[in-house]
């Protein structure tokens, strides 16, 4: 009976293990961009606002290695056409050189995907958004788009997270894009990454709030410090957005930072303010309009006046977590051959005050966050004050320790040379106690007779 419990627990016992810690890492990089010699605002504009990371996979049979990009408000995995919107130099899939792709009808397909950190390749659905019935697939390149959104139910598109938790592959519906240098990361899926790196994420540095169906949060207070004295900011609605590589701030955060440091420097032609048309749709040349700031680097660090040492921090504070998320100057700039340039933007359109932050690459590069859609939390890896006291305190309560454990060792060792040295002396004295009581019986083993006993029995003998 004992015997078949025991087979039943380690039947089940590897399935309940195998439930713990299941996640995807696909790697990623940044769009490399071309910092020409006569870089400007446009340029900037263009190569950030939406800057492009590229996930890298391998799909097909034989493997493919293609680049995929991110959507942060759709729900599907879709593959598009190829064109002149689509980032330089992909990695393109092609249909026609995979034997293991599968037509599911209407727009979806089925093919063979296989991750880095699993051996078996997985079939995964998606669709092709150009797909029509006369249209032949197999004669084109495709750039794959992977939906951030995660649905609440499956929809009329397929969806690569609930596809890969629907095949074991995760447990959670939960992401993070960590970095490992400026340019790639990690896409980790599945798990809070502090199972995935225990030494650097520790469960203790994860802090989280609730977000709305929006992925929108609320901070408690946004402001502008400058000389120890706060410019408080009324926009504190907020958005994550993966898919920007810049801030768009409100125009409050413009005035005020205008009035700080901008006009000044604007009127010494040390910096500049230009106004950069952004086109949404090329085809319908739809677009906005925004206000880009540079600098010149010489001047605005010039030896005399070193100006950008007075440029202003810009805090968002969330007392939900108990954190404020400061930015310097130099997470707010970025050197470009030899201008600075802002990295948050603004629109022309002063009559739009509902314009909430969009974070982009300056937050997500800074602070490691987890969008978690089962909880409907975002959270964040950061250490604070206290934790550092924490990691101070066990450090020195680990030198305590070291130092504790070293005192006992030299104490064991003097304790052991006293010993050794005692035993021997100990067996010194014994071996030299023995020798001569060895002596002593040899001697004994002599009678002693006097001289005159002698000749007296020698003078009897010879009578």
């Amino acid at each position: 009976m004992f015997i078949c419990f025991l087979s039943i627990i380690f039947q089940f016992f590897p399935k309940i293990i195998s439930k713990e810690n299941k996640l995807l890492v696909i790697p990623f990089t940044l769009r490399k961009i071309n910092y020409h010699s006569t870089y400007n605002s446009t340029d900037f504009l263009n190569d950030n606002l939406f800057n492009n990371i590229l996930l890298d996979l391998n799909m097909g049979t034989p493997s493919q290695q293609v680049q995929s990009k991110i959507d942060y408000f759709s729900e599907c995995f879709s593959m598009q056409t190829y064109n002149e919107e689509s980032p330089p130099n992909s990695k393109l899939y092609s249909p026609i050189l995979s034997s293991t792709i599968n037509h599911r009808g209407s727009k979806n397909f089925l093919d063979a995907f296989n991750f880095k950190n699993f051996n078996e390749t997985y079939m995964i659905e998606f669709s092709i958004t150009d797909y029509k019935t006369k249209f032949n697939y197999s004669e084109y390149n495709y750039i794959p788009i992977l939906g951030l959104n995660i649905p609440q139910y499956r929809g009329n598109c397929p969806n690569f997270f609930l596809d890969i938790k629907k095949q074991g592959l995760i447990n959670k519906l939960i992401w993070t894009f960590e970095f490992i240098n400026n340019n790639s990361g990690n896409f980790v899926v599945g798990e809070d990454i502090s199972y995935y790196n225990k030494s650097k994420y520790t469960e203790d540095n994860y802090y989280s709030t609730y977000i709305n169906l929006n992925n929108l949060f609320t901070f408690d207070s946004v402001f502008v410090t400058k000389n120890k004295n706060n410019s408080f900011i009324n926009m504190t609605q907020a958005m994550i957005n993966n898919n920007y590589g810049l801030i768009i701030g409100p125009n409050e955060y413009k005035k005020i930072i205008d009035k700080l440091f901008f006009d000044d420097l604007i009127n010494k032609n040390i910096c500049s303010c230009d106004v950069v048309h952004y086109e949404y749709n090329k085809k319908s040349h739809a677009g906005l309009d925004y206000f880009i700031y540079s600098c010149d680097e010489k001047k605005l660090k010039n030896e005399k006046n070193n100006y950008f040492n007075n440029f202003p921090n810009l805090t968002f504070s969330l007392k939900a977590i108990e954190y404020d998320f400061i930015f310097t100057k130099e997470d707010l700039f970025v050197k470009i051959n030899d201008k600075l340039f802002f990295n948050v933007i603004f629109q022309t359109n002063y009559d739009v005050k509902e314009i909430i932050w969009y974070l982009g690459q300056p937050l997500y590069k800074k602070f490691t966050f987890s969008l978690n859609f089962d909880s409907k939390t975002i959270g964040f890896y950061i250490k604070k004050e206290k934790d550092n006291d924490k990691d101070k305190e066990q450090n020195n309560n680990t030198s305590i320790n070291k130092k504790l454990l070293l005192v006992i060792l030299i104490s064991v060792e003097v304790v052991v040379i006293i010993i050794l040295v005692t035993l021997s002396i100990i067996y010194y004295k014994k071996l030299r106690d023995n020798r001569k009581n060895r002596v002593n019986e040899i001697n004994d083993t002599y009678e002693y007779i006097p001289e005159n006993k002698m000749k007296s029995d020698f003078s009897l003998n010879n009578n």
